[in-house]
């Protein structure tokens, strides 16, 4: 009896383990029954997505480009790491969310196609996932150009020559605006953006700038860097910077005052001499300089004759000039010729003492200065000084003079000496 019991014990394990096994069963199969929810799913575009220029690439684009159920709304994103999330509703009631990795999206400056994974989490249909990829193209922008003048720009006098006025005579496209100012090496670059974004800068070389004292036309080359086009152009503009008008001659004249001398006063006339100085400034241009620089200074007299006045001719008619007698021309009236003396008579000889006489020595002719009569002087020829003149008849007087009466002595010494030699001649005798 014993023995049956416990075989029989024995009989119902198998039967325990088959319960459980069929209880486990039932668990999981229950446990693996889905849900009543009915999936979402999300479609994309066929064709990629086209970036309009300007528009940033986010988390919150993307989900935009989704093509939902109906019913089903993308909602508040919220930031995870790496991820913008956004919460996904239908009905109004709360599914799951869409995620997207933010290391997966297209830079600002990326060109061309790219694409972009989604994951959409279902949580309220046992957190299934979807994968959608949403396509797209970038292209690059219309490259910006800056129209420059087509003629020569006429610099203002005194206009500063540098990047800023180089710049801004160049003419952006419409929503092109110049912003602000970065220094770089040797020159100034101005960045510009169109639409309020930004895409690129202008630049000059400053060393071909001219310089402040430099004139006529000069070139100017700048450089419109578009980045975002990955573009470049070098609009050109020429620049003329004329001299600056010549100044006019600074001319300083003194008043009229009378002269003086003794030929200010012409009575016969009846007028009166007057000067006065006039200097005269001009200007040359100098290169080194760049400007119009003072000549010396340049001073003339000037001479003009007024009318006398009533007091000034009753001073003239109250001195009576005394009328000189004319001159004789050559000066002087010519001098008579002077007389000439009678030779001396040579002294008679004594009577001789001895039968033959000495023959009496001939008595010395007279010399020609003596024996010839002066000449008379020829009247002096009219001269431009008639004091120079006289002088000059003066001086030939007196020397024809001196030698009349040299010669007068020399034949009264001979006569003399003649008669002596005879009387000890014959006292000899």
């Amino acid at each position: 009896m014993r023995t049956w019991h416990k075989h029989r014990s024995l009989a119902l394990i198998p039967a325990l383990l088959l319960f459980f096994s069929a209880f486990m069963a039932g668990t999981q199969a229950f446990a693996a029954t889905p849900t009543s929810v009915d999936p979402i799913v999300f479609t994309v575009p066929k064709n990629p997505v086209v970036v309009p220029e300007g528009q940033v690439v986010n988390a919150e684009y993307v989900y935009k480009q989704l093509i939902a159920p109906a019913g089903v709304k993308v909602g508040h994103v919220d930031s995870l790491p790496n991820s913008k999330a956004g919460t996904v509703s239908r009905n109004g009631a709360y599914e799951g969310y869409l995620w997207v990795d933010s290391t997966t999206l297209p830079a600002a400056d990326q060109y061309g196609n790219f694409e972009v994974v989604v994951t959409f989490t279902h949580e309220k249909k046992n957190n299934t996932k979807q994968y959608p990829t949403v396509k797209f193209t970038r292209n690059r922008p219309a490259p910006i150009t800056f129209t420059a003048p087509s003629d020569p720009v006429v610099v203002p006098d005194g206009q500063t020559i540098d990047a800023a006025y180089v710049y801004s005579l160049l003419t952006p496209p419409e929503g092109v605006v110049v912003g602000h100012v970065d220094s770089l090496p040797n020159s100034k670059a101005n960045t510009f953006s169109k639409n309020g974004v930004y895409r690129g800068y202008l630049y000059v070389n400053s060393d071909d700038l001219p310089a402040a004292n430099a004139f006529g036309e000069f070139p100017i080359v700048v450089s419109v860097v578009d980045e975002k086009a990955d573009h470049r152009t070098y609009p050109t503009v020429t620049l003329k910077k004329n001299k600056p008008a010549k100044p006019e001659d600074k001319v300083v004249t003194s008043d009229w005052s009378d002269a003086t001398g003794a030929d200010a006063r012409d009575c016969e006339a009846l007028k009166v001499k007057q000067t006065r100085t006039t200097t005269t400034t001009t200007h040359s241009w100098s290169d080194e300089q760049g400007a119009w620089v003072e000549d010396a200074p340049q001073t003339e007299k000037n001479e003009q004759l007024r009318d006398m006045t009533e007091e000034e001719k009753a001073a003239c008619s109250a001195v009576t000039p005394t009328p000189e007698e004319p001159e004789q021309p050559g000066g002087d009236e010519p001098e008579q010729p002077a007389q000439p003396e009678e030779p001396a008579q040579p002294a008679q000889p004594a009577e001789p003492v001895s039968p033959t006489p000495a023959q009496p020595t001939q008595p010395e002719q007279p010399s020609a200065s003596a024996a010839t009569p002066t000449q008379p002087k020829q009247p002096a020829q009219p001269d431009v000084s008639a004091q120079s003149q006289k002088a000059e008849d003066k001086r030939a007087q007196l020397s024809q003079t001196g030698a009349g009466l040299t010669g007068m002595f020399l034949m009264s010494v001979v006569a003399l000496s003649a008669g002596l030699f005879l009387r000890s001649r014959s006292k000899q005798s």
